[in-house]
C-alpha cells in the first residue's frame, strides 16, 4: 500500500483532518466542531480537551480502511491561545483563547515598562490585551494557584504534540504569536519570560516546520488507530501554513484567507516592520505580513445562523 500523509488543522470553532497521497491527491477529509465559550464579557474559553476528542474522532475517519498507510502527521492551528498544564499533561485551566481581551492591566504595565513597540519589534504581534505572554502574567496575578500548579504554559499545537508523542514543540510562526520570542532569532525572549514571571523550562521546544518531533506514543497510536511509526511533524499558525497550501513559494505573492478572522498575507523576502501588518516565519519561505479581520468569519457565521436562518434549517449554505 503507498503511503499516505495527515494533515490537521486545528482552528477557533472545529477541527479538520485531511487524508493525502504522497503526490498530493485528497484521499479523504472529516470535520468536527466545538464551542466557544465567553464566562463574562471580554472572556473567551475552550476545553482543550474538545480539541482532542475532534482530533481524534476525524484522524480515525480520514484514515478508515488505509491505517496502515499512514506515515506521517502534521498540525496547522490558531494561535496565541494559551493551554496551562500539570505535569501528567493535564489542562489547569480552560484554555484562554487568542480572541479574549482580560489582559488590560497586563498591557498596561508591560507598556509602561518596555514602551508599546516593543513587542511588535520582538515578536512581530502588536501588544494587545491578550495572546500568551500577557495571558501568562495574568494567570500570575489573578490565579496564583494556576500559576504555581502549570508545570508547562502551552498553546495549540504544543499541546497538541505533547498529547501525541510526549514531547511539547511548537513551530516558529506560533511561537510569535505566543509573543514569547524574538522571532528574528526563533528564540525566546529573556526580557519578555523575566515580565512573564517564567523560565524556558515552563514552555515548548521551538522546532522549525517541516522537522520531526517524534513517533506516536503507543496508547495514542492505539487511540487513533494509526501505526505506531507514525510521526509527528512540526507544522504552522493556520495562515503561515496556507500560504504553502496555496502553492505561494515566492515573495510578492499573496493570499486572501477566509475563516474565523479574514486575512490577506504575503510573502516576503525580509520582514517589514513599517508597515504595521503581523510580521511571522511560514511553513515556507522567508517571511509572511499579515493583516486581519479578527471576527469576519464569526461574524458571518453568527449573521448565517442568527438572522438568515428562518428559512432553512441551520442556516442559508454558504456556496
Amino acid at each position: 500500500m503507498d503511503r499516505t500523509l495527515i494533515g490537521i488543522d486545528i482552528g477557533t470553532t472545529g477541527l479538520k483532518s485531511i487524508l493525502v497521497s504522497e503526490a498530493g491527491e485528497i484521499l479523504a477529509h472529516a470535520y468536527s466542531g466545538y464551542a466557544l465559550r465567553a464566562p463574562s464579557a471580554g472572556r473567551c474559553e475552550q476545553d482543550a480537551e474538545d480539541w482532542w476528542r475532534a482530533l481524534v474522532k476525524t484522524v480515525r475517519e480520514v484514515a478508515s480502511g488505509r491505517e496502515e498507510s499512514v506515515a506521517a502527521i502534521s498540525l496547522s492551528s490558531q494561535g496565541g491561545t494559551l493551554v496551562p498544564v500539570d505535569g501528567d499533561f493535564r489542562p489547569v485551566h480552560p484554555a484562554i483563547v487568542w480572541s479574549d481581551v482580560r489582559c488590560e492591566e497586563q498591557r498596561r504595565r508591560f507598556a509602561s515598562r518596555f514602551g508599546e513597540e516593543t513587542m511588535y519589534q520582538k515578536s512581530g504581534w502588536k501588544l494587545g490585551r491578550g495572546l500568551n505572554a500577557l495571558q501568562i502574567r495574568w494567570l500570575g496575578d489573578n490565579r496564583p494557584d494556576v500559576f504555581k500548579r502549570a508545570a508547562l504554559f502551552l498553546s495549540v499545537p504544543d499541546y497538541i504534540s505533547l498529547r501525541m508523542t510526549g514531547r511539547a514543540a511548537v513551530d516558529p510562526s506560533n511561537a510569535g504569536i505566543n509573543q514569547l520570542t524574538d522571532i528574528r532569532r526563533r528564540a525566546y525572549d529573556p526580557a519578555i519570560l523575566d515580565f512573564v514571571g517564567i523560565g524556558e523550562s515552563r514552555l515548548a521546544e521551538i522546532v522549525p516546520s517541516g522537522e520531526p518531533i517524534g513517533n506516536l506514543l503507543p496508547a495514542v497510536a492505539g487511540e487513533l488507530g494509526l501505526p505506531k511509526a507514525a510521526l509527528l511533524v512540526s507544522g504552522a499558525h493556520d495562515q503561515y501554513a496556507a500560504l504553502l497550501g496555496a502553492g505561494i513559494t515566492r515573495a510578492g505573492e499573496a493570499l486572501i484567507g477566509t475563516g474565523t478572522a479574514w486575512v490577506i498575507i504575503a510573502l516576503t523576502d525580509e520582514p517589514d516592520f513599517s508597515s504595521g501588518f503581523s510580521q511571522s516565519v511560514p511553513a515556507a519561505g522567508n517571511w509572511g505580513s499579515m493583516v486581519a479581520i479578527s471576527f469576519g468569519g464569526v461574524s458571518l457565521d453568527w449573521f448565517r445562523t442568527s438572522v438568515a436562518s428562518s428559512e432553512r434549517e441551520g442556516g442559508i449554505p454558504y456556496s
